[in-house]
């Protein structure tokens, strides 16, 4: 630092022995030196130096270059002192930042006229008004264009930058957008200090130069807006009043992807709930009260819909969740294979039985058993299982001996099961013993607001395992949400999947690479002002239902209408009727 110091004061006695090229070495050199040591007044003051030799000598092109850089790293010298970071103005740093700001302050003789104040104010105010209105336009959500990338985009066009970038900070940190040549991840030093929400001063990395903006969310920051140039941009303040502008079109769009993304990865595992909608808020209700209940369950809900998950989180929330859970599919089995899968078999029991087996009853004895579509058992299948849950017994296959379990037992299935009761396939007494407590998992075309939450949830998933880098663009979501959804979530899954595999390496998916019934189904689903407020209705209807146990008179309470008003609109709604269940009525 020193060596860098005394080149700047002997390089002006050099430069009038004639040896001007030495004085400019020297000069350069000590410029160099000083901005990777980040001391911008000692920079500065070289930078002005050299200006003043360059202009003595009548270049009076290369001698503006100069200055105006002196002028940019001053900028950054003054912002480091009003922040107090890293280095302050102590010492030899004081002394040339005096020094540079006695050189700058000079105008050279051939300088043009310089417009009085106020005009000069008025022109530089209304030429970066135009600017940041161009900013503006260009920054405007076009249709299949990511709003971050598009402004990533705006911005380095303006600033005439190498690079802008986007990215989430922190333990999860990601670049969400970009435009150039981006670096993988925020500088240390750059995150430390926009963290904890202040720009970063202008510094030179290598043969770049570079600056990041905080972008907000409430009290945090979780953001920044990086923008890197291969030469020093022309003025700092307009870069700033630009970059805070890009930033805040930035702010809603980051906070938006932080809260997908939080919510993705907080039901990141195979037993995740996802949804923000209110049929899911009343879901997630009903199944806490649930779990806390010694009672039989039944899950009703369409194939697809997630029943399997709320099985488990049933188990999860209750006190059995540290046992074991075990789960069968009943329509995947015979009456022979039913009995020797749930009660086990002694060896010999059968031909092939060459060792005892225990039975999933056996096995999820103090925890829970989940009967996946329980609708599909045959009458035998019913009557063995209605023993089960009356007495709490299995029996073994080929053995006399009677065990006793205690099994918190879960059934699911797609059927609406008092209409089997009444059709003379599903046993009523059954049909009690399993459905004291029934829960109804809403389709996926109910949940409004949903589809886009677990678009980007399996698309965030899928893409990691696909190895690839592409965005999910607004026009795909935007056909994502039209289709109705007939095979539920776990179709929703699958096309996602679909997608990511046809989707590029890098760049946007369009909809174009959706599957054809899809794009389809979703041109021709677009509901009317009635049909969307009956939608909306139905679901606000349901979830009132079943936030109060199906009881018509708490519901009708909370929905600020009389009983009978809310029986007339379970009606029109074409809301099932055994979803009310009969309660007594609250005064």
């Amino acid at each position: 630092m020193v060596r860098a110091r005394a080149r700047i004061a002997n390089a002006l006695a050099v430069a009038r022995r004639g040896r001007y090229a030495s004085a400019e070495r020297m000069l350069r050199d000590a410029l160099g030196v000083l901005e990777r040591r980040q001391r911008y007044a000692g920079a500065a003051r070289a930078a002005a130096t050299l200006g003043e030799l360059l202009r003595e000598r009548g270049e009076s092109e290369r001698a503006g270059a100069a200055l105006e850089q002196a002028r940019l790293l001053f900028d950054t010298a003054q912002a480091d002192a009003a922040g107090g970071v890293r280095h302050a103005l102590a010492g030899s740093e004081h002394e040339d930042y005096l020094e540079v700001q006695a050189l700058l302050r000079r105008r050279p003789d051939t300088a043009p006229p310089v417009p009085e104040p106020g005009r000069r104010a008025g022109v530089a105010l209304d030429r970066l008004a135009g600017e940041l209105a161009a900013l503006l336009r260009a920054s405007m959500p076009a249709v299949g264009r990511d709003v971050l990338e598009q402004v990533c985009s705006a911005l380095r066009q303006q600033v005439e930058a190498r690079a802008v970038a986007v990215y989430r900070l922190g333990d999860r940190g990601a670049v969400l957008a970009s435009a150039g040549d981006i670096e993988r991840q925020v500088h240390e030093s750059v995150g430390d200090i926009v963290g904890r929400g202040r720009m970063a001063p202008l510094v030179v990395s290598g043969r770049e130069y570079r600056t990041a903006l905080p972008l907000q969310d409430g009290d945090n920051w979780p953001g920044a807006l990086v923008i890197r140039w291969t030469r020093a941009p022309a003025s700092l303040d307009r870069l700033m009043v630009l970059a805070r502008v890009a930033g805040a079109v930035c702010e809603p769009e980051l906070q938006e992807r932080v809260r997908w993304t939080d919510d993705a990865e907080a039901g990141s595992g195979p037993d995740a709930l996802l949804g923000r909608s209110p049929e899911m808020d009343a879901l997630r209700v009903a199944i806490a009260r649930a779990a806390a209940a010694p009672y039989p369950v039944l899950i009703e809900g369409e194939t697809g819909a997630g029943k399997e998950l709320v099985a488990r989180a049933l188990h999860r929330g209750g006190p059995r969740h540290a046992r074991a859970f075990c789960a069968v599919n009943c329509a995947a089995l015979t009456d022979d294979l039913f009995e020797a899968e749930l009660f086990g078999h002694s060896r010999g029991a059968f031909t092939g039985a060459v060792n005892e087996r225990t039975g999933l009853v056996e096995a999820a004895d103090g925890g829970t058993l989940f009967l996946d579509e329980v609708g599909e058992l045959s009458a035998r299948a019913q009557a063995k299982l209605l023993r089960v849950i009356q007495d709490g017994e299995i029996r073994r296959l080929g053995e006399n001996a009677v065990r006793k379990v205690d099994v918190q037992l879960i059934a699911a299935t797609n059927r609406r099961l008092a209409a089997e009761v009444a059709a003379g396939r599903f046993r009523e007494d059954l049909l009690f013993r399993l459905a004291v407590v029934c829960l109804q998992v809403p389709a996926l075309r109910d949940r409004t607001g949903d589809v886009e939450l677990l678009a980007r949830h399996f698309w965030s998933r899928e893409l990691k395992r696909a190895g690839k880098r592409a965005t999910l663009g607004d026009a795909t979501i935007d056909v994502l949400v039209r289709y109705p959804w007939p095979g539920n979530v776990r179709e929703l899954q699958n096309v996602v999947a679909r997608l990511v595999v046809a989707a590029p390496r890098r760049g946007q998916a369009g909809p174009g690479l959706l599957p054809a019934t899809v794009r389809e189904r979703s041109a021709a689903a677009r509901p009317t002002l009635a049909e969307a407020r009956e939608a909306f209705e139905r679901g606000f209807v349901r979830a009132a239902l079943s936030r109060n146990d199906g009881r018509p008179t708490a519901a009708a309470r909370e929905l600020g209408i009389s009983r009978q008003g809310l029986a007339k609109l379970v009606k029109r709604l074409g809301i099932d009727g055994d979803f009310m269940r009969d309660g007594p009525a609250e005064s």
